[in-house]
């Protein structure tokens, strides 16, 4: 969940400051959102392994 946040709240940042609008905004925020998530769980399956001895 830390990923996902730490990509929204990043994105969210850099399209402000470039002056993105509404619609920009709300769809890179999603985008961010995924791309984290998807780390989240990749970083899960690594962590699993790990303790497994993988």
């Amino acid at each position: 969940m830390n990923g996902a946040a730490g990509n929204v709240a990043g994105g969210l940042t850099a399209d402000v400051r470039a002056g993105k609008d509404g619609s920009a905004l709300a769809w890179d925020a999603g985008t961010n959102a995924l791309t984290g998530g998807l780390g989240n769980a990749q970083n899960l399956v690594e962590d699993e392994k790990t303790a497994k001895g993988e």
